[in-house]
Protein backbone atom coordinates (compact mmCIF):
# COMPACT_ATOMS: atom_id res chain seq x y z
CA UNK A 1 0.00 0.00 0.00
CA UNK A 2 1.48 3.77 -0.77
CA UNK A 3 0.45 6.04 1.94
CA UNK A 4 0.13 9.58 0.17
CA UNK A 5 2.67 12.09 1.24
CA UNK A 6 0.57 14.33 2.71
CA UNK A 7 0.24 11.93 5.69
CA UNK A 8 3.89 9.79 5.40
CA UNK A 9 5.48 9.96 8.79
CA UNK A 10 2.93 11.55 10.53
CA UNK A 11 3.30 8.86 13.40
CA UNK A 12 6.59 10.08 13.69
CA UNK A 13 7.16 12.51 16.77
CA UNK A 14 7.98 15.99 15.86
CA UNK A 15 11.50 16.05 17.26
CA UNK A 16 12.00 13.16 14.72
CA UNK A 17 11.27 15.44 11.68
CA UNK A 18 13.10 18.45 12.89
CA UNK A 19 16.24 16.63 13.84
CA UNK A 20 16.46 15.30 10.02
CA UNK A 21 15.34 18.38 8.54
CA UNK A 22 17.94 19.56 10.36
CA UNK A 23 20.99 17.11 9.38
CA UNK A 24 19.59 16.97 5.95
CA UNK A 25 19.73 20.47 5.16
CA UNK A 26 22.92 20.83 7.00
CA UNK A 27 24.65 18.28 5.11
CA UNK A 28 23.52 19.74 1.68
CA UNK A 29 24.70 23.22 2.85
CA UNK A 30 27.94 21.39 4.04
CA UNK A 31 28.69 19.68 0.68
CA UNK A 32 27.72 22.93 -1.43
CA UNK A 33 30.79 24.73 1.20
CA UNK A 34 32.84 22.44 1.13
CA UNK A 35 33.25 21.90 -2.77
CA UNK A 36 34.23 25.81 -2.39
CA UNK A 37 36.63 24.92 0.15
CA UNK A 38 35.26 27.03 3.02
CA UNK A 39 33.48 25.41 6.09
CA UNK A 40 30.74 26.70 8.13
CA UNK A 41 32.36 29.66 9.78
CA UNK A 42 34.17 30.58 6.67
CA UNK A 43 30.89 31.32 4.97
CA UNK A 44 29.39 33.23 7.91
CA UNK A 45 31.83 35.53 8.03
CA UNK A 46 32.10 35.84 3.85
CA UNK A 47 28.54 36.50 4.17
CA UNK A 48 28.58 38.90 6.82
CA UNK A 49 31.25 40.45 5.26
CA UNK A 50 29.46 40.89 2.09
CA UNK A 51 26.47 42.45 3.44
CA UNK A 52 28.83 45.76 4.07
CA UNK A 53 30.78 47.00 1.54
CA UNK A 54 32.59 49.41 3.48
CA UNK A 55 34.19 46.76 5.52
CA UNK A 56 33.51 46.12 9.18
CA UNK A 57 36.26 46.34 11.66
CA UNK A 58 37.07 43.20 13.95
CA UNK A 59 35.67 44.46 17.10
CA UNK A 60 32.13 44.62 14.94
CA UNK A 61 32.56 41.01 13.84
CA UNK A 62 33.30 40.01 17.48
CA UNK A 63 30.22 41.15 18.50
CA UNK A 64 28.51 39.99 15.42
CA UNK A 65 29.63 36.32 15.95
CA UNK A 66 29.09 36.01 19.76
CA UNK A 67 28.84 33.69 21.15
CA UNK A 68 28.80 31.38 17.93
CA UNK A 69 32.71 31.70 17.77
CA UNK A 70 35.21 32.29 20.30
CA UNK A 71 38.02 35.85 19.48
CA UNK A 72 40.69 33.13 18.64
CA UNK A 73 38.81 31.30 16.49
CA UNK A 74 37.32 34.33 14.96
CA UNK A 75 40.66 35.42 14.55
CA UNK A 76 42.08 32.34 12.68
CA UNK A 77 39.32 31.89 10.45
CA UNK A 78 39.83 35.93 9.04
CA UNK A 79 43.83 35.20 9.16
CA UNK A 80 42.86 31.47 7.19
CA UNK A 81 40.38 33.51 5.01
CA UNK A 82 43.07 36.66 3.79
CA UNK A 83 45.49 33.49 3.33
CA UNK A 84 43.09 32.48 0.74
CA UNK A 85 42.83 35.86 -1.00
CA UNK A 86 39.34 35.87 -0.21
CA UNK A 87 39.73 39.08 2.31
CA UNK A 88 41.96 41.72 3.37
CA UNK A 89 42.44 44.03 6.07
CA UNK A 90 42.68 47.38 5.15
CA UNK A 91 43.17 50.40 8.24
CA UNK A 92 42.01 47.91 10.79
CA UNK A 93 38.54 46.85 8.20
CA UNK A 94 38.56 43.53 7.23
CA UNK A 95 37.00 43.35 3.68
CA UNK A 96 35.97 40.50 0.61
CA UNK A 97 38.21 41.06 -2.27
CA UNK A 98 36.97 39.83 -5.49
CA UNK A 99 38.15 36.78 -5.43
CA UNK A 100 36.16 36.15 -2.07
CA UNK A 101 33.46 38.16 -3.82
CA UNK A 102 33.25 35.47 -6.07
CA UNK A 103 33.76 32.69 -3.94
CA UNK A 104 30.78 34.28 -1.79
CA UNK A 105 28.33 34.52 -4.98
CA UNK A 106 29.02 30.86 -5.96
CA UNK A 107 28.08 29.92 -2.32
CA UNK A 108 24.84 31.86 -2.47
CA UNK A 109 23.73 30.71 -5.77
CA UNK A 110 24.20 27.14 -4.89
CA UNK A 111 22.29 27.55 -1.50
CA UNK A 112 19.54 29.13 -3.18
CA UNK A 113 19.15 26.58 -5.49
CA UNK A 114 19.15 24.03 -2.66
CA UNK A 115 16.52 26.15 -0.62
CA UNK A 116 14.22 26.09 -3.23
CA UNK A 117 14.79 22.37 -4.37
CA UNK A 118 14.28 22.11 -0.42
CA UNK A 119 11.01 24.38 -0.66
CA UNK A 120 9.02 22.29 -3.68
CA UNK A 121 5.75 21.29 -3.09
CA UNK A 122 5.64 24.28 0.29
CA UNK A 123 3.60 26.91 -0.27
CA UNK A 124 4.88 30.42 1.81
CA UNK A 125 1.80 29.94 4.05
CA UNK A 126 3.00 26.89 4.97
CA UNK A 127 6.51 27.58 5.38
CA UNK A 128 5.67 30.53 7.79
CA UNK A 129 3.15 28.10 9.70
CA UNK A 130 5.80 25.87 10.57
CA UNK A 131 8.02 28.60 11.74
CA UNK A 132 5.46 30.06 13.68
CA UNK A 133 4.67 26.93 15.47
CA UNK A 134 8.35 25.91 16.32
CA UNK A 135 9.08 29.73 17.46
CA UNK A 136 6.06 29.22 19.80
CA UNK A 137 6.79 25.94 21.00
CA UNK A 138 10.60 27.06 21.66
CA UNK A 139 9.19 29.96 23.66
CA UNK A 140 6.91 27.55 25.64
CA UNK A 141 9.71 25.57 26.55
CA UNK A 142 11.73 28.33 27.76
CA UNK A 143 9.20 29.96 29.82
CA UNK A 144 9.82 29.58 33.33
CA UNK A 145 6.94 27.28 34.64
CA UNK A 146 4.12 28.73 36.48
CA UNK A 147 3.98 28.51 40.36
Amino acid sequence: MTIPFETQGSTRPIGYWIRSADRCLTKAIEAIQSELGLEQADWQVLNTLAESAAGMPFGRLRETFDPMLEVRDLHKVLISLADRRLLRSEEHFWRLTDKGRDVHRSARERQTALRRKAMQGISEADYSLVVNVLARLVSNCQRPEDT
